[in-house]
């Protein structure tokens, strides 16, 4: 199995983290050769294996992996026991079910998108007949759309079914246990006053011209990696000079919460002379249960700082690191690497 190999790798006096890095490295590698984007060529590329390997994996797959080794990365550099970080990375990498469940949110995020394209597409055509632009929408066509709405929402409920009914939990109780040991310390993270101070203090206007300003980033900085993992978000809330953007996963948040990322894109948003200076990344799914307490507690006349549940919210706070180790390097090179065009801006 993947574990015994691991363990076969361990015992022959490789470390921990190298063997985390190498298999990202390698990961780097297989996508170069799939976007014809190699610089330099390596024996490997002419190997029967890889080459076959390469053609059987699926990109979006490879980001995945990529994903979990770059949390197990992060994770391992803040315990003393990093082994079983590695062993649950290469567990969820081993995953059918978890592989299939990436993609299936995949699918999910492009039929919601198209849902949105669809009544999109509705209105304006509704909009050109109402302003005379001599274009009448047929009682057909506007069935037809319709017919065509509930055909992708019936689909996007059963998916979310089918993601609700596979929760089967994989029989490595011993180590999850000691990892949730040791990352039982939380005070670390972005907490619910962290949210509400933004909250409490929102304002429409800057809300809005962040979308905008959005729109022009997505053009202008395609090269910046952190940049775009947030322009993958969506803004759900800002205040005078903080904003709240929203991912689907958490790991993505807290990449994007990362120090490293925050000087990149903070000096951009200077750039963009909007006043803000800080920002946070929170999971959809945690934010859609803050923001329902919210307006269930919120009154305009008598509540209007309404308090909250104290939700755990499992993306770290901005950590301010001296100087980036030797693995952050290699990973960063990593994602530099990583050819611009094939980051798909889904969560928009």
């Amino acid at each position: 199995s993947s574990i015994q190999i691991l363990d076969e790798i361990i015992n022959e006096g490789k470390e921990v983290p190298k063997i985390n890095s190498d298999i990202i490295t390698f990961l780097r590698d297989v996508l170069l050769y799939k976007n014809d984007a190699v610089i330099n060529q390596k024996a490997m590329y002419k190997n029967e294996s890889f080459i076959n390997l390469a053609s059987n994996i699926t990109k979006e797959l490879i980001y995945h992996y990529i994903d979990i080794l770059s949390d197990c990365d992060t994770r391992m550099r803040y315990s003393s026991s990093k082994r079983p970080y590695l062993e649950v990375a290469i567990l969820k990498m081993s995953d059918e079910r978890l592989n299939k469940e990436n993609n299936i949110l995949t699918r999910l995020d492009l039929i919601e998108r198209n849902i949105e394209i669809l009544f999109n597409s509705k209105n304006e055509i509704k909009n050109n007949e109402e302003e005379n632009y001599n274009y009448k929408i047929s009682s057909f066509d506007e069935q037809k759309i319709e017919e065509k709405i509930k055909e992708i929402k019936e689909d996007t409920n059963n998916i979310k079914e089918e993601i609700a009914e596979d929760t089967s939990q994989d029989d490595n109780s011993s180590i999850i246990e000691q990892i949730k040991e040791d990352n039982s310390n939380t005070s670390d993270e972005i907490t619910i006053k962290d949210i509400t101070d933004i909250l409490y203090n929102g304002k429409k206007e800057k809300k809005e011209a962040l979308k905008e300003a959005f729109k022009q980033m997505i053009v202008n900085y395609q090269d910046v990696l952190p940049l775009q993992l947030m322009l993958r978000g969506e803004i759900v809330a800002a205040s005078d000079d903080k904003f709240i953007v929203t991912l689907n996963d958490f790991d993505f948040c807290n990449r994007v919460m990362k120090y490293e990322s925050f000087v990149v894109i903070s000096e951009i948003l200077d750039e963009m002379k909007l006043g803000f200076k800080d920002y946070i990344c929170v999971p959809k799914h945690i934010w859609a249960e803050i923001i329902n307490d919210f307006k269930s507690k919120y009154d305009k006349d008598n509540n209007r700082t309404p308090i909250l549940n104290d939700i755990r919210i499992p993306v770290k706070k901005r950590v301010v690191s001296n100087e980036l180790s030797e693995d952050d390097k290699i990973k960063q090179n990593i994602y530099e690497l990583i050819d611009k065009n094939d980051l798909v801006l889904e969560d928009n």
